[in-house]
């Protein structure tokens, strides 16, 4: 339990995330030149939130993401790479989306403070986060999943065809 006396567990901040000047929610302050959070909840939320802007900006495999997440200049990022590569059995190279961020969250989080979270702590972070966006922004987290809207139009649209050509007959 030697996570109890980090600074990211005492400051709610799970990821050590900097953040100075981004006003992610349940942010309190600033402090040993980390964010400061209201509940571990909101600091696991602000990785999510993180996470995701990164790869929607291109910022799309674990590389990429740690080398901007654990710059060169403060870290082993090669050695970060290669473990949440391992911890999530995603290779480092391949192209993220929003639902394989929980095995990502998870592997930072125990890199940077030695603390296994629980899926419990995990889902309720995810949950806050999803909570926060928009519909549309929603839609847009994983790109594997299509939106069916045109598809349902197209089938409506087929069927009042085909009732009007047999009552006409």
């Amino acid at each position: 339990m030697s996570y109890i006396n980090t600074i990211g567990w005492k400051q709610n901040n799970l990821g050590n995330l900097r953040g100075e000047g981004i006003n992610w929610r349940g942010k309190t302050g600033f402090e040993n030149g980390f964010s400061v959070f209201a509940t571990k909840a909101h600091g696991v939320r602000a990785i999510f939130a993180d996470l995701n802007a990164k790869i929607k900006k291109g910022v799309n495999t674990i590389s990429k993401i740690m080398e901007m997440y654990a710059p060169r200049s403060e870290n082993n990022t090669e050695k970060y790479i290669q473990f949440v590569a391992q911890k999530t059995g995603i290779a480092r190279g391949a192209v993220l989306n929003f639902s394989m961020l929980d095995k990502i969250v998870r592997a930072i989080i125990l890199y940077e403070i030695g603390y296994n979270i629980g899926l419990d702590e995990l889902l309720q972070a995810k949950n806050m986060y999803l909570s926060s966006v928009s519909n549309v922004s929603r839609e847009t987290l994983d790109p594997k999943k299509k939106n069916n809207f045109d598809l349902i139009i197209f089938a409506i649209v087929i069927c009042v065809i085909i009732a009007y050509y047999f009552k006409l007959k």
